[in-house]
């Protein structure tokens, strides 16, 4: 059960609920479930204020532009995505940036084949600790600028532990976003 919200977030109606005025789902501290199997959850959760959002009734099999999704969501300081299908999924730019209470985020059930904007999607996480995108693909990625931030201010933490697939993914991304990326790193098969 739930409201069906897929209409308000299209293609066509991009920042639908993100320039309405603040109401009941931004204000809530525990977001109760909700429907939505839409192509665009562009700004779904942009200034959330809430603490908590429950996924279960979320389908993103449609969904390609998953940009500025939870940016400026200070509250939340975990997110449980592991039903998310980001098969489709090409643009995931500021999808988590500015999130500056986030600690936790396990990405490692994402599938980024299709995935092509990436740019800015952790900068201002500035207390992420343990980032998991061991299944990240990276292959068809076009735009990464900023990944981890801009400067100093809103650089992922240097002692953040991020999980990747392989060494060549580490080395991608120290040599594309050093000093921004000063993190631990471990490869999947490793033991945390």
């Amino acid at each position: 059960g739930g409201v069906d919200i897929s209409k308000y977030f299209t293609s066509e109606i991009p920042h639908s609920m993100s320039t309405s005025k603040p109401g009941y789902i931004y204000t809530i501290k525990k977001l109760p479930p909700f429907i939505f199997n839409g192509t665009s959850c562009e700004c779904m959760f942009y200034n959330f204020l809430g603490e908590e959002i429950d996924f279960s009734n979320f389908d993103t099999s449609n969904t390609t532009n998953m940009s500025q999704m939870f940016q400026n969501a200070v509250n939340i300081k975990s997110l449980d995505l592991r039903k998310f299908n980001t098969s489709n999924v090409t643009n995931m730019s500021y999808a988590f940036s500015s999130m500056s209470n986030l600690e936790s985020l396990d990405l490692s059930s994402f599938i980024t084949t299709n995935l092509t904007e990436i740019g800015n999607i952790f900068s201002g996480c500035k207390k992420l600790n343990h980032l998991d995108m061991r299944n990240f693909d990276f292959s068809n990625v076009t735009s990464s600028n900023a990944m981890f931030g801009t400067s100093a201010a809103n650089w992922v933490p240097a002692d953040c532990l991020i999980i990747v697939k392989d060494e060549s993914v580490k080395e991608w991304m120290v040599t594309n976003f050093s000093p921004s990326v000063s993190a631990s790193f471990s490869e999947q098969n490793s033991v945390l």
